[in-house]
């Protein structure tokens, strides 16, 4: 397994693949998804309320997780979808590394077709950046959490 983080006491998140910089870690499965996020409110607390996750965005939640800009989007399945975490559509997860590329956040930001959006991405950037203290919280994993137990089968 291949990880991305540092300190050996960091929480893994784990994910199905990690690109080749090692900025851009994707989750599809969604018990994977569902398992990180279990792993992400055991660490941070509640992450119940809009000022944890934030909201959803044109069908992407943007939340600052230790040094990663995590979203979380799900698609509209039968159309009816009853948000992020509700059950209809596929859940997914993207991890970004971009402390030491801001640059290319706001490159990202900029792609995005939402002003909105853009502006929630870029405020949870500043707040990554602004609390290195968190940074170590975190390391990606690529591969399946050991003794997983699917959660939707």
């Amino acid at each position: 397994m291949a990880y991305l983080g540092g300190m050996s006491h960091a929480v893994p998140l784990y994910v199905d693949e990690l690109s080749p910089d090692q900025v851009k870690a994707v989750v599809s499965d969604v018990n994977i998804v569902y398992a990180n996020l279990v792993a992400i409110q055991s660490v941070l607390g509640s992450l119940k309320t809009r000022d944890d996750i934030g909201e959803q965005i044109n069908g992407v939640m943007v939340m600052p997780v230790g040094r990663y800009v995590c979203l979380l989007s799900r698609s509209a399945g039968d159309g009816k979808s009853r948000g992020i975490l509700g059950s209809r559509g596929t859940l997914g997860m993207v991890l970004l590394d971009l402390v030491d590329r801001v640059d290319i956040a706001y490159k990202i930001a900029e792609q995005f077709d939402n002003k909105e959006l853009e502006d929630r991405f870029i405020d949870v950037m500043t707040d990554i950046v602004w609390h290195p203290e968190r940074h170590e919280t975190f390391k990606i994993v690529v591969g399946r959490p050991p003794r997983s137990r699917n959660l939707f089968p």
